[in-house]
């Protein structure tokens, strides 16, 4: 069962922003309706400037992003305009990114990327 979020509050560390962007990190604090409290911060992880992802690895999370939205030959036809973006038109992307859903038409095949 899932219940919406009755409240989130998000605020500026000032101590987290200093080092953007060469810095990304991130720190969650959760307290419950019990008041009982979880955190945890990141400092580095995949796809920060300092832990950049690899191609193969952007390419599969934008498969996955988009899995919803778009079949397979189509988000092939994005990555591969998005890979020659220096060669190619924005128009020419920009046709293929508009043939996309815009809201989900169909479930995720993978839980995570």
């Amino acid at each position: 069962m899932r219940f919406p979020l009755a409240r989130v509050d998000v605020t500026p560390a000032a101590d987290l922003t200093a080092g953007y962007p060469q810095r990304t990190a991130a720190r969650v604090r959760v307290v419950t309706r019990e008041d009982r409290e979880f955190g945890c911060e990141r400092g580095e992880y995949e796809g920060s400037p300092n832990r950049p992802m690899s191609w193969a690895r952007v390419v599969g999370k934008s498969h996955w992003l988009a899995e919803p939205c778009c079949g397979e030959a189509p988000r092939a036809e994005i990555v591969d305009a998005v890979d020659h973006l220096d060669d190619i038109p924005v128009a020419g992307l920009t046709a293929l990114l508009g043939e996309a859903s815009p809201v989900p038409v169909r479930p995720r095949g993978k839980r995570r990327f």
